[in-house]
């Protein structure tokens, strides 16, 4: 399951079930984080500007089941650790 987190609200609900997080970005670097809560760069305000006040311009946040899965559809995802 691969979904596109849009709201705060579903970007928070990704956060409380400890689902791992890509955000992507138009240059082409995206990054895997499997465990987004306990991740500095994996932030609220970062998800309101990238995603609300931008528009998604630039990237968007996608809550993932698994590092395969979310490669099959990025395949030059890289893991934050």
């Amino acid at each position: 399951m691969i979904q596109e987190l849009e709201t705060l609200e579903e970007f928070r609900d990704a956060l409380r079930r400890e689902l791992p997080i890509v955000i992507t970005d138009t240059t082409g670097r995206n990054h895997f984080h499997q465990s987004p809560w306990a991740c500095g760069h994996v932030l609220e305000d970062n998800f309101r500007t990238k995603v609300i006040e931008n528009g998604r311009r630039n990237g968007s946040y996608f809550a993932a089941t698994s590092f395969g899965e979310a490669q099959d559809r990025w395949p030059s995802l890289t893991r934050c650790f």
